[in-house]
């Protein structure tokens, strides 16, 4: 880190940014406060993305770093590089394709002031293609209600943010500092299904190394449209129905694989000073969703479930009786049952 404590780092990558590019970065020189630097990590663009970069970088009322990739490496590498090129104190993470609200580098430096913040996200609106209102917003979208903020404030939320679809990039910041565990990024963060993206990532370590803060001001108007690079979309869409024994088998397999996932970094540190609760939490967590899993592959049940429900893990990490119930079913009755 080369800039002074406190210095804020927007950190963007870009990939066939388009018509929407010019009105994001606009948007952060319009900032009350400005930031340190910009860094921006093109990966390959073949649509004039890069000639606009080129443009706006003379533009820039403060110091803008371009980097420029020959081929495409992927969201993934290409975050990892610019993230790694960022000097600041603080890193602001910014999507190619949103608005920002004048007052958002503002609303976060004040935030990081507390000397105990490691992250920050605030909420945002949801708009279309064009620009407009969609009515929604993103912690709606993502069923981040208010039992949810309060309990991320008190230093809880570790199921949830190992979920992974909490904390969205575009309306994100953390300390630099993060990037000694955060990175590399694992290349599991990779392909059409990744356990995690990065921004899910960084907010899952940030959590167990200190306190996450929330903003529940919209400070990001959030593009949805068919290009988005995540390919993810926060436009409403129906429930989905009871989940078959195979498909719960599947899910719990996924998140044993996001848990260990974070059990290995954090492993591979006992240099950091790691909250000691929350990583008491992770691996009871984690040696429960180990104890399902060998039921699961027909282990034996019913003393292990007996065990676990003494423990409190299935009120504490699962849906308490109707979860036990369901793992000491026979599997062949599992396979035969839906769950609601």
């Amino acid at each position: 880190m080369l800039g002074e404590p406190g210095a804020l780092s927007v950190v963007m990558t870009t990939y066939q940014a388009g018509r929407y590019l010019d009105e994001q970065i606009m948007s952060i020189f319009d900032q009350t406060r400005p930031p340190y630097e910009i860094v921006i990590s093109d990966d390959g663009s073949t649509d004039g993305t890069w000639r606009a970069l080129e443009r706006l970088a003379l533009e820039s009322p403060v110091a803008m770093r371009l980097l420029r990739n020959k081929r495409n490496m992927g969201l993934r590498l290409n975050v990892e590089q610019a993230l790694s090129a960022s000097t600041g104190d603080i890193i602001v993470l910014a999507d190619q394709d949103d608005i920002w609200a004048p007052t958002k580098l503002e609303a976060i430096a004040a935030s990081f002031e507390d000397p105990r913040v490691d992250a920050w996200f605030s909420d945002a609106e949801l708009i279309d293609g064009e620009g407009r209102p969609l009515g929604r917003r993103a912690w709606e979208a993502t069923a981040f209600n208010s039992s949810d903020q309060e309990a991320l404030a008190k230093g809880g939320g570790l199921r949830r943010l190992l979920y992974g679809w909490t904390v969205t990039g575009a309306t994100m910041a953390f300390r630099s500092h993060l990037l000694d565990v955060a990175l590399p990024l694992p290349d599991s963060l990779d392909g059409a299904e990744p356990l995690y993206l990065h921004d899910g990532w960084i907010a899952v370590l940030a959590h167990l190394d200190g306190a996450i803060a929330v903003n529940p001001s919209k400070l990001v108007k959030y593009r949805q449209h068919p290009t988005q690079v995540t390919g993810m979309s926060m436009v409403e869409t129906a429930p989905p129905g009871r989940a078959t024994s195979r498909e719960r088998q599947a899910e719990l397999a996924r998140e044993m694989r996001r848990v260990r996932l974070v059990t290995r970094r954090v492993r591979a540190h006992p240099e950091r000073a790691w909250d000691a609760r929350k990583l008491q939490e992770l691996f009871a967590l984690e040696g429960f969703l180990e104890t399902r899993s060998s039921i699961a592959a027909g282990e034996r049940a019913v003393g292990k479930v007996l065990a676990e429900l003494s423990r409190g893990n299935y009120h504490r990490y699962g849906r308490g009786l109707r979860t036990a119930l369901w793992d000491a079913l026979p599997p062949r009755l599992r396979s035969l049952a839906r769950n609601d």
